[in-house]
C-alpha cells in the first residue's frame, strides 16, 4: 500500500477583492504529515522572499519607493505653499521614477522598462497637474479623469508583466488609493486643514510602506512578486 505525503501550507495575500488571483504562496519550516492510498508525493516550493539576496532586494525597492513617496508629499507642500524649490523638487522625482524603472529593466528589459517609465511619469504629471489646479482653484475634473486612464494602463501593465502577483484590479486600486491620498493631502493644506493633511499622508504611506492588517505594502507587492517570478537570482 503506497503512502502519500503532504504538507500543510502557509498562503501570503495582499488584502484585495481580487486577493485570491493575487496571492503568493510562502512556505517555511512545514513538517509532512502522512496518509495512504496514493502514489503522490508532493513537497513545499522554496521560500525565496527571505533569502540575504531577497531581503537586500525588498529593501532597495523599499528605499526607492519611500524616496517617490516623500519627493511627492515635499512637491505637494511646496506647490501649495508657493516656495521656490517647486522645479528642483519635481525634477527630483523623476529622477527617482528612473531608478525604479531600472528594477523593472533587469527583470523584464528595455522595452518594457521604458514602457513603465513612460507611464509611472504620466501617472505622476497627472498628481502635479492636479495638484496645481488645486492652488489656483481651477476645476480638477478633467484631471481626473485622465488620472484614471493612466492608472488602467498602469494596471494592464503589470498585469501582463506579472499576472500572477501584479494583477490589474489590484494595482488599479493600490494607485488610485495613492493618487487620492495625495490630492487629499492637497486639499487639506490649501484649505489649512493641517490634521486632514496628516492622517492623508500616513494613508499614502500605509499604501507604499506599512500596510495594514489586510494588505501587504506596494514595496512588498512589487519587491515580492519579481522575486517570486525569478527565484533564481535570489537563492
Amino acid at each position: 500500500m503506497y503512502k502519500v505525503i503532504t504538507h500543510n501550507i502557509r498562503e501570503e495575500h495582499f488584502g484585495h477583492p481580487m486577493t485570491a488571483e493575487a496571492g503568493m504562496m510562502i512556505h517555511s519550516n512545514v513538517k509532512p504529515t502522512v496518509g495512504h492510498m496514493s502514489s503522490m508525493i508532493t513537497y513545499p516550493m522554496p521560500d525565496f522572499t527571505t533569502s540575504p539576496r531577497a531581503v537586500n532586494f525588498r529593501m532597495a525597492v523599499r528605499n526607492l519607493l519611500d524616496k517617490y513617496l516623500w519627493r511627492l508629499r515635499s512637491y505637494i507642500i511646496s506647490a501649495i505653499e508657493g516656495t521656490e524649490d517647486m522645479a528642483i523638487i519635481e525634477s527630483e522625482i523623476f529622477k527617482v521614477i528612473s531608478s525604479i524603472t531600472k528594477v523593472i529593466d533587469q527583470y523584464y528589459g528595455t522595452a518594457a522598462s521604458l514602457e513603465f517609465k513612460r507611464l509611472l511619469n504620466d501617472y505622476s504629471i497627472r498628481i502635479i497637474d492636479e495638484v496645481r489646479a488645486i492652488k489656483s482653484g481651477r476645476d480638477t475634473t478633467n484631471f481626473d479623469k485622465t488620472l484614471s486612464v493612466d492608472i488602467d494602463l498602469l494596471g494592464d501593465f503589470l498585469d501582463k508583466a506579472n499576472p500572477n502577483n501584479w494583477p490589474k484590479e489590484a494595482v488599479k486600486k493600490i494607485f488610485k488609493d495613492l493618487a487620492k491620498s495625495f490630492i487629499d493631502q492637497a486639499l487639506a493644506r490649501k484649505s489649512k486643514k493641517w490634521m486632514d493633511d496628516i492622517l492623508a499622508s500616513d494613508d499614502a504611506q500605509k499604501i507604499i510602506l506599512v500596510g495594514n492588517e489586510s494588505m501587504q505594502p506596494f514595496s512588498e507587492i512589487f519587491a515580492k512578486g519579481i522575486i517570486n517570478s525569478f527565484p533564481e537570482n535570489f537563492k
